[in-house]
């Protein structure tokens, strides 16, 4: 193959799964093996041409740990370019904008460790009494009380792994 029709295909692997396709689906159409797509996938997704950093790339670079990236996605302060499951697997690509976005945020603004949401500048930890409440308030209950909860949640894990197991 020359450089331009290998050049051509790898894009078009890469425009495919930005669609959505499954690698399974683009190796048959592009009749390649679905290792060989994986492979043309992350050589492409690490290269520096496109600009895109991967989650672990953006939380490195940004210096802060992947729980605090975690907790500015689910507040919605930045968002993935696109992403796809592998598995239970789940892969984000990033833009550079997000580390200018968490750096803008990330000096000024703290999240509440219940609700997410910015914390007023007088608050450390919770946006309101309400939310330290609510977060402490498993620590304030009685023994029996903890022992109802702790079972209850038993029962629901063990319901919800019984109903997963029955779906496969």
């Amino acid at each position: 193959m020359e450089t331009a029709e290998i050049i051509k295909r790898d894009e078009l692997i890469c425009q495919m799964r930005e669609r959505g396709f499954p690698i399974s689906l683009i190796s048959q159409r592009l009749r390649i093996s679905k290792e060989r797509a994986r492979q043309i996938l992350k050589k492409n997704l690490r290269s520096t041409s496109h600009g895109l950093l991967t989650t672990k790339q953006l939380s490195e670079v940004c210096g802060i740990t992947m729980n605090r990236l975690r907790t500015l996605i689910k507040v919605g302060i930045i968002k993935p370019v696109f992403t796809w499951n592998v598995g239970s697997r789940r892969y984000s690509v990033w833009d550079p904008i997000a580390k200018e976005e968490i750096s803008k945020f990330n000096g000024t603004h703290y999240i509440c460790r219940t609700c997410h949401r910015p914390l007023p500048k007088n608050r450390q930890w919770y946006c309101s009494e309400a939310c330290r409440l609510q977060r402490w308030q498993f620590r304030n209950r009685t023994l029996e009380e903890k022992q109802k909860v702790l079972t209850s949640v038993k029962r629901y894990r063990e319901k919800k792994r019984l109903k997963d197991l029955h779906k496969n």
